[in-house]
């Protein structure tokens, strides 16, 4: 996770084998704040999600080669801190809420308005930076106690 993130503009990875949604999200997410990069490979999504540092990821469930549960996994393990959302038809629901069980941070069920994805980001990316924040504040709570500060 980008420790620059509450300073710059969250970046959001958004993957859909349909390169022209992916693409359409992308513009909306970049209009409302976000620096938001359009990707229609999940193998080339995998690949960057090591190499760079996206502040969440939002991902189609139902891809070809590398889907997005698959995705999902690989971002969990490389910052399990990363926001995750799912976007799925409506027939492949079971398999979004499977997601959830997995990590995912939210799912929405296509077609979505762009301000329920921008809603969910917000909330997702807040969510993760109370984590950081509570992580943190434990950490030098702990300091202090083995230290002896107070």
């Amino acid at each position: 996770m980008s420790e620059t993130a509450t300073h710059e503009r969250p970046r959001v990875m958004v993957v859909d084998d349909h390169l022209s949604m992916a693409e359409m999200l992308a513009d909306g997410l970049n209009d409302n704040g976000f620096e938001a990069v359009a990707l229609a490979s999940s193998g080339e999504a995998a690949t960057r999600l090591g190499e760079n540092s996206f502040d969440a990821l939002v991902t189609d469930l139902r891809m070809p080669h590398i889907d997005g549960m698959e995705l999902l996994k690989i971002s969990r393990v490389l910052a399990p801190e990363r926001p995750v959302i799912v976007m799925t038809a409506y027939s492949a629901i079971e398999g979004a809420i499977e997601s959830i069980r997995q990590g995912a941070f939210y799912y929405l069920t296509k077609p979505f308005k762009l301000d329920e994805l921008v809603l969910f980001l917000n909330r997702a990316l807040e969510a993760s930076r109370i984590r950081r924040e509570a992580v943190s504040s434990q950490g030098t709570h702990r300091s202090r106690v083995r230290t002896g500060g107070t």
